[in-house]
């Protein structure tokens, strides 16, 4: 999704490239299709399977709308290797019509792999959504404002998946056993305020990793630090103070991640 008319910030609309960077990385949608997906599904996939879509399904008339990230898996028990994608597509504010972007998206994909001659792969759409406003889900039908129910078969009609963060407690967020699931979160949840980020921003580097040496972890740090500086303005040298006040003494490759 672009933000252009919602993100306010030096670093070019900071919150989708924060969401395109993390949602990219099986350590975070592997644990957030575990946690939020209902159990009817997880029962039947295998997360392990978990592969980034390389394509891109984005024409010019949906650059606006959306941000192209599409995971895909594998079927439990299919000797067929049957795939499921699903469309992460990230919002700070609501949407009119949300299944019409969404169904833009779906038909773009299935032609593009009817034109490769390769089966048309379901579509599992999740909507994540950070805003402050309320967004309650209301089916497709919705839209056309009361049709009597004999004209209902001539209507698509599929769902999406609402993750909204203003559904979840800080506590919530936070008994979520993958580290990197737990601080995306906390980031995206508190993004509008700069004294959350002041206080917590030490925690949300370098807290709860058994390590720092791993290159994921790494990767994952630099990720949210840029996000964290853009949203927050938080200097490097605010890090280290809050650091030193903290009593959390920052190792030689935590400095050295700072630093990049």
């Amino acid at each position: 999704m672009s933000e252009n008319s919602n993100t306010s910030n030096d670093l070019n609309n900071p919150h989708d490239k924060f969401f395109k960077s993390a949602f990219s990385l099986f350590e975070i949608v592997n644990p957030l299709l575990v946690e939020f997906l209902p159990k009817t599904l997880l029962d039947k996939l295998d997360l392990e399977s978990l592969e980034l879509d390389p394509n891109s399904y984005i024409t010019d008339e949906l650059k606006e709308s959306f941000s192209d990230l599409v995971w895909s898996c594998q079927f439990k028990n299919s000797h067929q290797k049957k795939k499921i994608a699903f469309l992460f597509e990230h919002k700070s504010y609501k949407p009119a019509f949300p299944h019409f972007q969404i169904m833009d998206y779906q038909s773009n994909a299935w032609k593009t792999q009817i034109a490769a001659k390769q089966t048309p792969v379901p579509i599992l759409p999740i909507v994540f959504f950070h805003g402050q406003e309320k967004w309650i889900y209301e089916p497709f039908e919705s839209y056309f404002g009361g049709i009597e129910p004999e004209f209902l078969q001539f209507v698509p009609s599929f769902n999406y998946l609402l993750i909204n963060l203003n559904d979840y407690s800080e506590k919530r967020i936070r008994s979520i056993e993958s580290v990197f699931l737990q601080k995306t979160l906390l980031a995206f949840k508190h993004y509008w305020d700069k004294h959350y980020f002041k206080v917590h921003v030490v925690e949300l580097l370098f807290d709860g990793y058994n390590q720092t040496k791993n290159e994921r972890i790494r990767l994952f740090i630099r990720i949210l630090a840029v996000y964290l500086t853009a949203v927050s303005g938080i200097s490097r040298q605010e890090v280290i103070e809050q650091a030193k006040q903290s009593g959390n003494n920052l190792n030689s490759k935590s400095m050295s991640i700072i630093e990049e």
